[in-house]
């Protein structure tokens, strides 16, 4: 987690990305004590979580061009539910903008 904050906020990285700071406090959650950025210029924030914070298979990772690892989408998601982040699973479920035919054929039943 370390090494992908501090390439974030290095040269070249830097320009793109600056760290953010939440507005709203969730009482309960430790969502605060890790790192967020923001996109400059752009309505994109994310997040970054260690591995074993997230429940996600370790091998189950996508990479940037730069190498950083992120979780696939399908690992990510079952992450959430593991977990029982509910809004942030809802936040990405939101976020897809998932058709109605889309859930019929890929929905389980």
């Amino acid at each position: 987690m370390s090494q992908a904050v501090q390439l974030l906020k290095s040269d070249p990285y830097d320009k793109v990305y600056q760290l953010w700071k939440a507005v709203n406090f969730q009482p309960g959650a430790l969502t605060h004590t890790f790192p967020r950025f923001k996109l400059r210029g752009i309505a994109l924030r994310f997040q970054i979580l260690p591995s074993d914070d997230s429940y996600f298979n370790i091998y189950e990772v996508d990479r940037t061009l730069s190498g950083l690892p992120y979780p696939k989408l399908e690992s990510y998601a079952q992450s959430l539910l593991d977990t029982q982040r509910r809004v942030d699973l809802c936040n990405l479920i939101d976020g897809m903008n998932l058709t109605k035919d889309w859930v019929e054929e890929h929905g389980r039943s």
